[in-house]
């Protein structure tokens, strides 16, 4: 199952911080972040933000482009990715920054699996792999420290088409726009 990650947030705000883009001059300001879902072709999933502690802030770099712009968090973000009462997978953050077209950066990046995609279909969404025909999981994956991931794949287990999720596959190449 290929996801489009593109996360879509709703900040406090945010028009007046697009109008106001057009400025000589750098500024930077706060916001909050509401609500959020992630899109894919089979349709929108919404965000569970409960738990997050992080404060963010709107870094308009002055040039009249969201594409250079850059929010960032500070603390902790944690994004729950839910159908129905299902959990799908959680992501969680220290300190994200997202922004100048460039790769995402935190101090830390894990993805939590949860129920929905193991019980359900025999494939993990965050390390993106089938448990192959005999439905059992025989692989292992982590993350940490930091932004780190790995993932070993053993018997029949095989990846998905997907990339695992990581900082890089979940934030790369935003632009504020996508918030």
């Amino acid at each position: 199952m290929k996801r489009n990650r593109t996360l879509s947030a709703v900040t406090v705000a945010i028009l007046g911080l697009f109008v106001s883009s057009h400025q000589a001059s750098a500024t930077t300001f706060p916001v909050t972040l509401v609500s959020g879902a992630t899109f894919s072709p089979q349709g929108s999933s919404p965000l569970d933000f409960t738990g997050t502690t992080a404060t963010w802030s709107y870094n308009d770099q002055g040039t009249g482009s969201t594409a250079d712009d850059v929010l960032t968090s500070t603390g902790f973000f944690k994004a729950r990715i839910f159908l129905g009462p299902s959990t799908l997978y959680t992501w969680t953050t220290d300190n994200l920054v997202v922004g100048a077209g460039a790769a995402g950066a935190a101090s830390t990046y894990v993805c939590i699996e949860g129920t929905f995609g193991p019980s359900n279909f025999g494939f993990n969404f965050c390390p993106q792999y089938s448990f192959g025909a005999d439905f059992i999981d025989d692989s292992t994956y982590s993350y940490g420290p930091g932004t780190a991931f790995s993932r070993t794949l053993l018997n029949d287990d095989t990846p998905l088409a997907s990339p695992p999720q990581t900082l890089a596959t979940t934030y790369s190449g935003f632009v504020t726009a996508s918030w």
